[in-house]
C-alpha cells in the first residue's frame, strides 16, 4: 500500500516515512500553473545541466 500511495505523489516511501531530508521544496502558493510550470522546466534544465558541470572539473 505505500509503495502505491509514493507512485501516487511521485515520491519515494522513504519519504513518506520522513527519512529522506535530501528534497528541497518551493512554495509556489500565489502562482499560477504557466508560472509553476515555468519553475518546473528550469529546475529539470538545471539537473540536466549538473551532471556536464561536474564531467568538465
Amino acid at each position: 500500500m505505500l509503495k502505491k500511495i509514493a507512485a501516487y505523489f511521485s515520491c519515494t516511501a522513504d519519504y513518506l516515512l520522513e527519512l529522506d531530508n535530501d528534497r528541497v521544496f518551493i512554495d509556489t502558493a500565489g502562482l499560477t500553473i504557466e508560472q509553476i510550470a515555468h519553475i518546473q522546466l528550469l529546475v529539470n534544465d538545471f539537473k540536466q545541466l549538473n551532471p556536464k558541470c561536474i564531467a568538465k572539473e
